[in-house]
Parts: structure tokens; sequence; C-alpha cells
């Protein structure tokens, strides 16, 4: 393919936006294919088109795909005889109004509601300009309108009026009864982003950007994929993209496999050029087997280098089952069969019991740990090549035997939902923020398990993780250091923040230290993107510090505290000036009790280590310090009971968990990610033991004494000469003054 063609081609994929109407009116000058520097030229006819391809640079670039190459610098020329257009005056005089706009106006609002405008004509003192849909038209007449025409009216010399028009509108009518027309259509699924006219029905500039009707759907079973560890993030990545280029055709009836160029992959695969092929290179399947190439045989025909010059890949739409899960199956039909004298017995009951299985909600004995017992080798493509080994059966499996086999697997398959992904997501939030496959697919998942009330059909952005930190890192098969970095990420935070938990009272069933997220369910916008990633980074490659990680930790100051929760304006927008909203009370305490939802259960006193008319200045209270840190009843409940059971003096329980509390503040422990948290698991694992060495010993001081130690600390007084200050001294000398603050309010406030 020439330069040439390869040039229509990137006009064909770029449909009837207004990019792929200016590329058709340029020429092609010049052609350098010199190895690390090639250069394609082109010839645009006045400076409008010409603004209008060099922004869309990038991907026209990527688009002439037939010229085999890395990397693509195109040139853009003006016509010297650019002036002779009928049209010139008034897109000179817009011209110059744009380059002025560009410099006032925002540069995401620029980019994406005035650059691809286009000046029509200059008639009566009115200067008709197009935009690529009715929402731009109407953003622009509410936004630029008045300014716009004062800045025209200075460039020309005389009174203008801006009018702002449809494209279409001004335009020629278009031929009618084109049979292509449901055809098109029925494509939109592999669009570029950009490449449809939007509908007057996109009435906000959230719809008008991100389309969020155009979606990606796949089986919520494939994220146990991810989880279980048998798929990549980048694996899930690839197959996502696979399946979502086949998708078109395979709905039609005609199959998943065909030739697949590899600008269809990167459309939705959040990956480079590079990166793709090196993942396919050399394989004859990728993503676990879930795409399987094919060798493709030459066979004379029309040429098409889109196709022609792209390897056969056959796509599985379904996901293929987990190994655990295969694992599970295998175990359940073994112990099945194991009693039987004879294969025809062993059919029947296999049979009967996949039918019993089909019944069942599929964790029931997928995550039920004894069916991990026995292990299994390899990777069985589906349930009915566990019947086969199951059973040992050779010849062709019974028809009712075989639908049964079916049949559950498409239970399991289907018995987990389904994940929505928007097109915008994958193709421009995740690039453009730079997220990881990792964060992308966590972010992705995170969204599939936010609540959702079916009763009172109430949608609930919280997605609540009874594992912590090790559970955010399992979703994607993370390292749980990964998973902490992920949650100070500003890019990752722009969709998951944590939640606030302290004073909330949780369920039982949702474990001793659950994590509750806040995740965001739209996509961020152009501005927002811009508003977060705006700051510059040096060529030293240091870190990127953005106006968002300014505003969250103060001028120059970072919080690398694990865990410990950042007050964004966000959050004081949501619950006012340090006040904690009751929006995730509100969620959790209809469920803490189905009888009285908001009574919470009695604790069972032991006697108190307060003596009647001392206080607690005196003596550590195991009351009073539960309160003073939000633990819920149920965590004081068992911890209380446990401590009874050993046979031990509540002050002794009350001394431990002082003690690991001045462990977790302290420098020795700026590794824990909740003290409190820290403090209870600790005391679960061994109500008898502290933390040991200089922080039982301070933890032994009255609270009136140590109280004193951290007040005269904070107000900067000179420590008495003591063993417990000289304790005191040497662990907490460095320890920032707001954790001591916070170490004082958890202790006596």
């Amino acid at each position: 393919m020439n330069p040439q063609q390869a040039w229509n081609f990137a006009i064909d994929e770029l449909d009837d936006s207004p990019t792929a109407r200016a590329a058709a009116e340029c020429q092609i000058i010049a052609y350098d294919d010199k190895p690390g520097n090639r250069t394609l030229t082109v010839l645009a006819p006045n400076k409008t088109v010409a603004r209008i391809i060099t922004g869309e640079k990038a991907l026209i670039s990527k688009l002439v795909f037939s010229l085999d190459i890395l990397s693509l610098n195109l040139v853009v020329d003006v016509a010297e005889d650019a002036d002779k257009s009928p049209e010139s005056p008034a897109s000179a005089a817009w011209e110059m109004v744009l380059e002025i706009l560009r410099q006032e106006a925002p540069p995401a609002s620029f980019d994406t509601w005035i650059r691809d405008t286009q000046a029509v004509e200059l008639a009566n003192g009115i200067l008709t300009v197009a935009a690529r849909n009715a929402y731009a038209r109407d953003w622009l007449e509410n936004r630029i309108q008045e300014s716009g025409s004062k800045l025209a009216s200075k460039i020309i010399g005389q009174d203008v009026t801006l009018r702002f028009v449809v494209g279409r509108e001004s335009s020629q009518p278009e031929n009618e009864g084109d049979p292509d027309d449901d055809a098109r259509q029925e494509e939109n699924d592999n669009e570029q982003p950009g490449r449809n006219e939007l509908s007057e029905g996109l009435d906000t500039a959230y719809q008008a950007e991100v389309n969020p009707s155009r979606i990606i759907a796949i089986p919520g079973y494939a994220l146990r994929l991810l989880q279980q560890g048998d798929l990549t993030a980048k694996e899930m990545s690839l197959w996502v993209a696979f399946r979502q280029v086949v998708w078109s055709e395979w709905k039609r009836g005609r199959g998943a496999v065909r030739n697949i160029p590899h600008q269809d992959i990167l459309q939705f695969a959040m990956m480079s050029k590079p990166s793709y092929f090196r993942e396919i290179t050399g394989k004859t399947s990728v993503a676990g087997g879930l795409v399987e190439d094919v060798p493709n045989e030459w066979t004379p025909g029309p040429a098409n280098p889109h196709l022609d010059n792209a390897r056969r890949w056959r796509v599985h739409m379904s996901p293929r089952l987990t190994h655990q899960d295969c694992n599970a199956i295998h175990a359940v039909l073994y112990r099945a069969v194991a009693e039987t004298s004879s294969i025809p017995e062993a059919l029947e009951v296999t049979q009967q019991t996949l039918q019993g299985m089909a019944a069942q909600p599929p964790h029931n004995y997928l995550d039920e740990p004894k069916n991990q017992e026995i292990p299994i080798t390899g990777w069985p493509k589906g349930v009915i090549e566990i019947v086969r080994r199951v059973t040992g059966y050779k010849g062709d499996v019974p028809e009712e035997l075989h639908k049964a086999a079916e049949k559950l697997q498409d239970h399991i398959i289907g018995g987990y939902g389904t994940v929505i992904i928007t097109h915008y997501f994958l193709q421009i939030a995740a690039p453009k923020l730079g997220l990881s496959h990792g964060q992308a697919w966590t972010i992705i998942a995170l969204r599939d398990r936010c609540w959702y009330d079916h009763i009172n059909q109430k949608p609930y952005s919280f997605a609540v993780l009874q594992n912590g930190i090790q559970e955010l890192a399992s979703l994607t098969g993370a390292t749980v250091k990964s998973a902490r970095n992920w949650l100070n990420d500003p890019a990752f935070q722009m969709f998951v923040t944590v939640e606030d938990t302290d004073g909330v009272e949780f369920p039982e069933s949702w474990g001793w230290n659950p994590m509750v997220l806040d995740v965001r369910q739209d996509e961020p916008t152009a501005e927002e993107r811009g508003a977060v990633l705006n700051a510059e980074s040096d060529d030293s490659g240091k870190k990127r510090v953005t106006v968002r990680e300014k505003m969250i930790n103060g001028q120059g100051k970072n919080d690398k505290r694990p865990g410990k929760k950042r007050v964004t304006d966000w959050e004081k927008m949501i619950n006012g000036q340090g006040k904690n909203d009751k929006r995730l009370n509100n969620f959790i305490k209809p469920q803490l009790s189905p009888i009285k939802p908001h009574e919470s259960p009695h604790t069972p006193r032991q006697n108190s280590a307060q003596k009647p008319g001392v206080g607690s200045r005196a003596y550590w209270d195991w009351d009073d310090l539960m309160s003073k840190n939000s633990v819920s009843m149920p965590m004081s409940k068992k911890l209380l009971i446990a401590n009874k059971k050993a046979k031990r003096e509540i002050s002794r329980l009350c001394h431990n968990f002082v003690s690991w509390m001045l462990y977790a503040y302290s420098e020795a422990g700026r590794g824990v990610n909740n003290p409190v948290s820290n403090a209870l698991a600790r005391l679960q694992e061994n109500t008898f033991s502290g933390a040991g060495g200089d922080f039982e010993r301070l933890a032994a001081l009255t609270p009136h004494e140590l109280k004193s130690l951290i007040d005269a600390d904070l107000a900067v007084k000179e420590l008495p000469n003591t063993l417990a200050a000289n304790l005191y001294e040497f662990n907490f000398t460095n320890t920032p003054e707001d954790y001591k603050r916070e170490l004082r309010r958890r202790l006596f406030d």
C-alpha cells in the first residue's frame, strides 16, 4: 500500500468526523521513508484545515498503519493560494479569534469544544461558525458568543455577531437511502472516539464527551481469572480488546475467527504498539488460551492490506473456568462417582451431580475449601473435559450428560453477573491518566463490587473489602505494596478513595478490619483530568507533583503514612468543615440488626480497672479506650470474652492495648497501616502479649503520667530527667507533631 492509499484508509477510519472532512481536503506532497525519521508531508488548503489536522496528528499518524512503522512524523503545510478560497475572509478572521481563545481558554475546554470549529461564511454582519454537534453549538453559544463576537469585530473592523451552527446544517444535503446505513450503525461498537456524530439527545457536557451508552459488557466471572492468578491484568486487557473487535461479526452469527489488524486491538487494549507485539510475538495463543492463532493460507482476492497483512485469530467470547474452579468441580464429581462400579453407573451419577450443582449458587461448591484438597493436573478447557477425566469415558459423551455439563458451565459463567466498561474508560480515561493495567482492572472490579440495595433499589458507591488492603491487592493479583501505593496515586484517587470509618460500627459478617472504598462510577472528563494532571514533569524523571497532591498534603508536605486518611476539598464539600456526614452510617446501620437496626448489642462487663471515685487519670478504663477509638461493640465483646477465658485481669488487657498504640505511633511503627486495627489484631492473636520493651514500660505508667509527658513534648517544654521521660524521648523524638496529637486524642480526649 502506497502513502496515498494509507492516507485514504485513515480518512475512512475517521468516518464522518470533522478531522476526516479536513483530511479529505489535504493532498500528500512528499513522503520520506528514511529509517528512524519517516516523514509524511500533506498540503492543507487553508489554515483552518491545517489547524484541525495538526491537532490530531497523533491519531492520524497511528491510523496510517499500512506504512508498517513504529512512528511517523506528519508535517502539515498550507497552500500558498489559500486566500483565493471564497471562505478565506471568514476563515482568516475566525483563525485569529481561535488563536486568542487558545491562549485565554482552559486547554481542556478549548480542545474539547472550540478547536474543531470552522468558519462557514461572513455576511450581513454575521460570522457563521460550524460546530461538530448540537451540544458543542449550545456550549459555544453560552460560553464564548459574546466575547468571540467582540474579538471578531475588532479583527474585522466592523460590528460582527457570531452565529454557531451544527456542521451538517451548513453543508450540502447528503445522499438519501444509502443501503449501508444500517450496517454502519451496527458497527458502532468498534468506532473510535469522536468518529460518530453526536445526536441531539446528548444534552450535557458529560454525555457529549463520554457518550456513556457506548459500553463493553463481559461476564463478571472473568474477574475470577484475575483474582485467582490465571490471567494477568495485561492479558485480561488483550482478551477484552480481541473480544470487542470481533463482537459485531460474532453477534451476527459469523463466528469469531478472522484476520485482526493490530490497530483494531490497540483501540481497547490500553497499550502501545511495541507493548502489544511483545505480548504476541512467537506465541500461538495469548490470554490463557482465550485467543488462539489460526494458520492463515493466502488466497487471491480483492486487495485489502488492512486485513491481508493481519494475523488470523480465534477468539473465545466466554471466559474459561479458572484452575481452582476446575479443581472444585473435579472434587465434587470425583467424590460422587468414587463408589460406582461401572462406567454407565458413573455416567448416570455424574449427570445427576451436574444437574444438582446447576441448581445451586456456584459459590456453594466453588469456594468450598475442602474441594481444593484433591489437586488435578493441567487446566481443563471446560466441564465436559472434567467429566471425561472423572469417569474415564473415551467415546462420545451421551447427549443428556453433555447437555448437563454445558448447562453447569453456562450456570457458572453467568452466575457472577455482567461487568460494564465504557469505551471512554478504555480508550481515553485510563490511557490519558497513565493507569497501569493492574490499576485499571482494579477500578473495574471495584465498580462491579459496589453495593446495590435490591430491595429498595438504591445504588451505593461503596465497595467493602473484608480483608482490607490484602483483598484490594488480590483483585488483580497485585502485591500489597503496589496496592498501597495506588491509594496514594492522584490518578487512581480520581476513581477510588478510602472512606473514613472512624466511629462506624460494622456488621460482624464483614470481618474485624474491613476497608470501605468510595468508588467513582462515572468517568473523569478532559477538564477534570487536566486539573489533576496539569503539573509538569521535569526531565530528570522525578515523580510528577500534581495540583491535587498539593491540595491534599499542603505546600511541600506529603503524608507517607500508609492507611492514614487524607482530607480533600472534595471530602470537605461532602462532609462539611471537620464534620463527618452520616452517609456511610446510613448505609451500614440497617444491616447491623434485622430487628432493631439502630440498636447496638450490649457488651458484657467484667470488673472494671477503674476503681470507684478514682477516675481514668489514675487507671486505664477499657470501655473508655474503646469509645475513644470508635471500636465496635462486637469487637470489644470478643476481646473481653477471650480475656475472661484466659482468666486475665482487664487491667492487663488495657495495658497491652495502650502498648500497641504507642508502638504504632512511634518511629518503630511507621509502617503500621491503621494503629487501632493493628492493636486489635494483635490482641486477637494473643491477649497476653503487648508490644514489649519500651512500649510496655510506657504503658505501665498511669494515664496522668503518660499524658504529662505528651503534653510537655507538644508544648516544647523540657522533659523531666526520669527513666520514663528518657524512654518517651528516645521513641518519639522524630514522630511528627500531628501523629503525637492523634495519639493523645486516642488515649485521653
